[in-house]
């Protein structure tokens, strides 16, 4: 095992993190591993803290809830608790081994060593372990080396540690975008090759790798990757799925304007819905139901896809009357969808309608209580006028007053009362 003393304190070396090293023994009985060693050694921010242990699940879980602190069993039959301290989880794994595996779940044995534990990992970079001191370990004597010199390759053989579990190819590409300076060529084939095996894959682990990707600096190199060999048909399960493409522009155009302030889910139906661009036209409900079901979306969720697509489908026929319709009907949130749709499939159309997009229109001035008023009764006949005297008012850039929308209600009136449409 390789040892490496940093003489420097992680970020689990003080603070809830340390607490819990303390409870469950120190590093004798548990370690930092995974990302948060891999990136505290890179700089990056450490956001998750994750822990491997020598306690059994059952022990480690009873000896924390003895000592008070708040922990659920979130996935222990795979040997995995969660302490839970103000707004930070923290996750605890015991030591183990694969023992089966078929390509989506694995069954496991506790116990063992760091280095067992380490050889069931998927990447090198991604086996390292690390005491409460800084001082880090590197069980296979690779990992570290393999960090400094930015190489993501699979631990042992590539071929078996992606049959073991098929996520590790969507996950080979999410980190590629960090370590793509110097690839290892054997992984990268093999990732290529297995690739039709992610339609094995559940949409929502699928959904999870693919979000991480999406929010990646280095996303639109990987995305590259992905056309160059034709990958990403196999995110779906649809067999009629096909020839799916980003042209260049486009791609660039995506990830230019797509932005942290954009939940995963927005991030995620966006590139769906561009990821069809090409097809949009002739793209079937077969298939937009395929993608629903796939991916576990809601019914809301389906509502959005459906309208991202339209937009992108009529992007030469929205007007500044179609944006105002939004604001009125939908409010500030579509409007934001709409501006990075429009930035992404062309920015000189966006700056047509920059003024409409940036500016809400003021509310539209009549109520059902002034079309009563003007003569009309309850019933559906006061929402049919209100729309029509909307639509009148949008028409003409939303100026008329209530005095002029009241003039026209009454003028709509008398000419309905006049052939005898109401009394």
């Amino acid at each position: 095992m390789l040892t490496v003393n940093l003489n420097t304190t992680p970020p689990w070396g003080s603070g809830s993190a340390r607490a819990i090293i303390d409870a469950l023994g120190g590093a004798d009985s548990v370690m930092a591993v995974g990302g948060c060693v891999r990136d505290w050694l890179s700089d990056y921010p450490v956001k998750d803290i994750d822990f491997a242990t020598k306690h059994f699940p059952k022990k480690c879980f009873q000896i924390l809830k003895d000592k008070g602190f708040n922990v659920k069993p979130i996935s222990i039959e795979h040997g995995t608790i969660a302490v839970f301290i103000n707004n930070s989880a923290f996750e605890i794994t015991s030591l183990r081994k694969d023992i089966f595996t078929d390509g989506r779940h694995a069954s496991v044995k506790f116990g063992g060593d760091w280095t067992e534990d380490a050889n069931r990992r998927d990447f090198t970079l991604n086996a390292l372990y690390a005491d409460e001191q800084g001082t880090i370990y590197d069980p296979l004597g690779k990992g570290f080396r393999d960090l400094e010199d930015h190489k993501l390759c699979f631990i042992g053989d590539p071929r078996k540690r992606i049959e073991e579990d098929y996520l590790r190819i969507l996950r080979y590409f999410r980190f590629l975008s960090r370590f793509s300076e110097n690839i290892d060529d054997k992984s990268l084939e093999l990732c290529i090759l297995k690739a039709k095996n992610i339609t094995r894959l559940s949409g929502e682990r699928v959904f999870s790798e693919l979000s991480k990707i999406l929010s990646n600096k280095n996303a639109e190199y990987v995305f590259k990757v992905l056309q160059k060999h034709d990958l990403l048909k196999y995110l779906f399960t649809q067999q009629k799925i096909y020839n799916l493409y980003f042209k260049a522009q486009l791609l660039k155009s995506f990830f230019k304007y797509i932005s942290k302030k954009h939940i995963l889910k927005n991030k995620f139906m966006v590139f769906i819905s561009f990821l069809f661009n090409d097809e949009v036209e002739n793209i079937s409900k077969e298939i937009i139901d395929s993608i629903s079901e796939r991916f576990h979306f809601s019914s809301s969720d389906k509502k959005i896809l459906l309208r991202n697509l339209e937009w992108i489908k009529n992007k030469n026929k929205i007007s500044s009357l179609d944006i105002k319709t939004i604001w009125l009907d939908y409010g500030r949130e579509e409007i934001e969808d709409l501006k990075l749709i429009l930035k992404i499939l062309s920015f000189d159309k966006y700056e047509v309608l920059r003024c409409s997009l940036e500016n809400k229109p003021p509310s539209f001035p009549c109520s059902g209580e002034d079309a009563k008023k003007a003569g009309f009764t309850e019933g559906n006949e006061i929402g049919v006028v209100l729309k029509i005297i909307r639509q009148w008012w949008l028409e003409n850039d939303c100026t008329p007053s209530h005095e002029d929308c009241m003039a026209q209600l009454q003028k709509y009136f008398k000419a309905m009362k006049q052939k005898g449409e109401v009394t």
